[in-house]
C-alpha cells in the first residue's frame, strides 16, 4: 500500500527518534546501543556469527569495524573525493530536515556528524589492510575487551544480546574499538544523537515515503552508483523480501528453475574439474614437496555445494502483515539477527549457505573449505542442463575452476585442509566481481 506507507511519513520512525533524544547521558548511550543491536538494527559496528579460525568446527561471535556511511576509510580524507564529502554532507542535512529538523539544526548537526565518522574513519583499516588476517581477527575474553573498552561494557552487550559467548569473541580490530570506546567518554551526547538520529532515519529510508526514498536513491544509488533512474517499486520491495526472507523465496525459484538432472550434471562436472585441480598442483614446479603435500591435504576436504540447501530455512516465529511493510522490515531484520547469532558456540554446519539460490554468483568461503554455486548461475548462458559440454566447461567450467583456486590465493593459502589458520582471520566469502545479480530482479 504505496499510498498507506507515503501518508505515513517519518511515523514509523518516530518511537526510535523518540529513544534517542531521550540520551543524555553516557550509560544512557550505552544502553541505547545495546538495545539497538538486540533488535538487529547496530550500525556502529558488525556483530554476527562466524567460524573460529583456531578451531574452524566451532562458531564464534566477531566484532567488525563499521559505523561510516561513505563506502571506505579513504573517501573521508582522500583530495580526490572532496566533492563527494561535499556531496554526502548535503544528504546528511536533508536526511536531518526530512526527520524534523530545521535547515539550521540540520546544518550544524550535518558538521558534527561528518566530523564524527571522519574519526571514526581516521581508526578504521582500509579494505586492503583487511586482507591481512591478523587484521580480520583477534580473540579475546570479555574481561580483555572491557579493558579495550572501558566505556562500553560487552558483558551487558551479550547478556542485551541473549548470547553466551563462552571463553570469549574476535574484537577483530582492537583499534577501531578502542576508539569507539574514547568517542563513547569523549564525543558530545548532542553529537552522539545526531549520528544515531541521522543513520536511522538512512537506513530506515527505503521502506518509508517517497522524499526519504528519493534523497537516498539520489546520494547511494545515482551519485555514488551511478544508476541512472530508481527501480519500480515492485522490483525495490522484491529486493527487500530477497534480503529478509531470501531462502524462502529461494525454495520457490528453485522449485521453477532447477530439477535434480541439472544439479546432478553440475555437480559431474565439479568433480571432474576437482580431478584435473589435482593434477595440476602434482604437474607444478614451483610447489615444494612439502607445500604440495598440503595442498593435497586442503584438496580432499574441498565441499562443493550445488543449487540450494539440502535442508531448507525454518521460518516460524517469523510474523508477515499486509498492512506494515516498515513493521514487515523491523520484525524479519530482528528474526535474522537471532537466528545468526543462536550459531554462536554451535558446531559449524558446511552445509550452511552464505548465498540463496536465486543470486547469479559464487563463492569460496575458506572457514570451512567449500565452493558453493547457487541455482541461479547454473542457468544459460553459464550453464546448460542438456547443452553441449564444450560450452559448459567454457562458461561455469571457468566460474568452477576460479572458485576453486580461492583456496590457494594470498587469503585461502592461509587456511589448511580443517579450514584453520595459524595466524586467524575472518576469511569472507569471495565472489564472482561483476556477476553479483538476483535472478528474480
Amino acid at each position: 500500500n504505496e499510498a498507506a506507507v507515503d501518508a505515513a511519513g517519518i511515523q514509523p520512525l518516530q518511537p526510535v527518534l523518540r529513544a534517542i533524544s531521550q540520551i543524555m547521558t553516557q550509560p544512557q548511550l550505552v544502553d541505547y546501543l545495546d538495545a539497538s543491536f538486540a533488535k538487529g538494527q547496530g550500525g556502529l559496528f558488525a556483530f554476527g556469527s562466524g567460524a573460529d579460525f583456531k578451531n574452524a568446527k566451532m562458531q564464534i561471535g566477531y566484532a567488525f569495524q563499521g559505523g561510516l556511511g561513505l563506502p571506505t576509510p579513504d573517501y573521508y580524507t582522500q583530495p580526490e573525493h572532496a566533492k563527494l564529502r561535499e556531496q554526502y554532507l548535503a544528504y546528511i542535512q536533508k536526511m536531518l530536515e526530512l526527520g524534523g529538523e530545521s535547515a539550521a539544526r540540520a546544518a550544524r548537526d550535518a558538521q558534527q556528524v561528518m566530523a564524527f565518522e571522519t574519526r571514526l574513519a581516521k581508526a578504521s583499516l582500509k579494505p586492503v589492510e583487511l586482507r591481512v588476517p591478523e587484521n580480520q581477527y583477534h580473540f579475546v575474553s570479555v574481561a580483555e575487551a572491557d579493558k579495550i573498552m572501558p566505556n562500553f561494557s560487552w558483558r551487558k552487550f551479550f547478556a542485551a544480546q541473549g548470547v553466551n559467548v563462552g571463553q570469549g569473541f574476535s574484537l577483530s580490530q582492537p583499534k577501531f574499538f578502542a576508539e569507539v570506546s574514547t568517542m563513547i567518554g569523549a564525543e558530545p551526547i548532542a553529537t552522539w544523537r545526531a549520528y544515531l538520529r541521522f543513520h536511522e532515519i538512512s537506513g530506515s529510508a527505503p521502506y518509508l515515503s517517497k522524499p526519504f526514498v528519493d534523497a537516498r536513491f539520489d546520494f547511494y544509488s545515482k551519485t555514488l552508483g551511478g544508476q541512472p533512474q530508481i527501480e519500480p517499486r515492485w522490483k525495490r520491495v522484491l529486493g527487500a523480501v530477497n534480503g529478509e526472507m531470501g531462502m524462502a523465496l529461494g525454495e520457490l525459484y528453485v522449485a521453477r528453475t532447477f530439477t535434480p538432472a541439472a544439479k546432478a550434471r553440475a555437480l559431474a562436472m565439479v568433480n571432474n574439474l576437482h580431478v584435473a585441480l589435482k593434477q595440476h598442483i602434482e604437474a607444478v614446479s614451483w610447489m615444494s614437496p612439502a607445500t604440495k603435500a598440503k595442498a593435497m591435504e586442503k584438496w580432499k576436504t574441498l565441499l562443493p555445494k550445488i543449487g540450494y540447501p539440502d535442508k531448507w530455512r525454518d521460518w516460524n516465529g517469523l510474523s508477515v502483515t499486509p498492512d506494515n511493510y516498515f513493521a514487515n522490515i523491523e520484525r524479519a531484520t530482528a528474526f535474522n539477527y537471532r537466528y545468526d547469532l543462536a550459531k554462536i558456540g554451535k558446531p559449524t554446519d558446511r552445509q550452511d549457505w552464505g548465498m540463496t539460490p536465486q543470486t547469479v554468483n559464487a563463492y569460496y568461503d575458506p572457514t570451512n573449505n567449500t565452493i558453493n554455486f547457487p541455482a541461479a548461475i547454473l542457468q544459460p548462458p553459464f550453464f546448460y542442463a542438456h547443452g553441449d559440454d564444450g560450452i559448459n566447461y567454457g562458461g561455469i567450467g571457468a566460474v568452477i575452476g576460479h572458485e576453486m583456486t580461492h583456496g590457494y590465493d594470498d587469503e585461502g593459502s592461509q587456511f589448511d585442509a580443517s579450514a584453520t589458520t595459524s595466524t586467524g582471520g575472518p576469511g569472507r566469502p569471495r565472489r564472482v566481481r561483476g556477476t553479483h545479480r538476483q535472478a528474480g530482479a
